[in-house]
């Protein structure tokens, strides 16, 4: 078994520092471990700074993956030496043989997203925009407007998400974009689709200037409203624990903590220099 570096773009996940591989003595991949660092001010203002390290390999190889990932962070977090770093990876629930790496390397099980689920009941709708602002509900079929949604979710998210995702996404049963605007554009928008017999509630932005102002309740109801109108009994949202204002605002709006859907079991580095200015 050896290990090998990806040097070119071929194969990269979008913004990853570091890209390696585990091949087999015949060459055949057995792993793949991306190091992607990325800052998330407003999304994340406990610890802005972040690098996750995206593990996709074979028991056998994550050692050696994991290794070569582990020696990647300190060259990335030394080239931002004034700032604290989360270090963090993702895995299913039930993946007790990577939990168990993950441990063995000093990560602790202190993060996860958890399904959150409501009941939908046919009830009129309470909540109100303030005043200014009116909303839009479509199917993102300008163009214009799909690149638009996409660079607010990566700016949000400090992500890379490509077009193709997104195209993917509006071709889901049920696919439906809301949107509050005012006299400037888009304030706050959410994505939601059905699965099955479940309303999903696949994204939810507001911008910093709109917020705790009845924005997202509103983008919500008017979500529950169309879930409704398709014959559907319940919501669901896929929440990050790190998002307390994001979990919050759900259990205000009647949704609850029903399972753990993914766990990012991880760890904190100190900054190494100064304060940051």
């Amino acid at each position: 078994m050896k290990l090998a570096r990806l040097d070119s773009d071929l194969g990269r996940t979008q913004n990853a520092f570091d890209v390696f591989v585990a091949l087999d003595d015949a060459g055949r991949r057995l792993g793949k471990c991306s190091i992607v660092p990325y800052k998330a001010d407003d999304l994340l203002p406990d610890c802005p700074f972040n690098i996750f390290i995206d593990m996709d390999s074979a028991l056998e190889s994550m050692d050696m993956l994991m290794g070569a990932a582990l020696a990647s962070v300190e060259v990335v977090h030394r080239s931002y030496p004034r700032l604290d770093a989360r270090v963090y990876a993702g895995c299913s629930p039930d993946d007790e043989a990577m939990l168990d790496v993950l441990r063995f390397y000093g990560f602790k099980l202190d993060d996860r997203e958890q399904g959150m689920v409501k009941q939908l009941y046919p009830d009129p709708m309470t909540a109100e925009l303030p005043q200014g602002m009116s909303y839009i509900a479509d199917g993102l079929e300008s163009r214009d407007d799909t690149r638009r949604t996409l660079e607010r979710i990566n700016t949000t998210f400090g992500e890379s998400r490509s077009e193709e995702w997104l195209e993917r996404l509006k071709r889901e049963p049920g696919f439906r974009r809301i949107a509050a605007v005012d006299i400037d554009g888009v304030v706050g928008e959410t994505l939601v689709y059905q699965m099955d017999q479940l309303g999903l509630v696949a994204m939810l932005i507001v911008d910093r200037k709109a917020r705790r102002q009845g924005v997202a309740q509103f983008l919500l109801e008017c979500a529950r409203i169309h879930f409704v109108s398709r014959g559907l009994k319940y919501a669901r949202a896929d929440v990050w624990q790190r998002l307390i204002p994001a979990r919050r605002l759900f259990e205000h709006c009647g949704y609850f903590a029903k399972c753990d859907t993914w766990y990012f079991p991880g760890f904190f580095m100190q900054k190494t220099e100064g304060e940051l200015s």
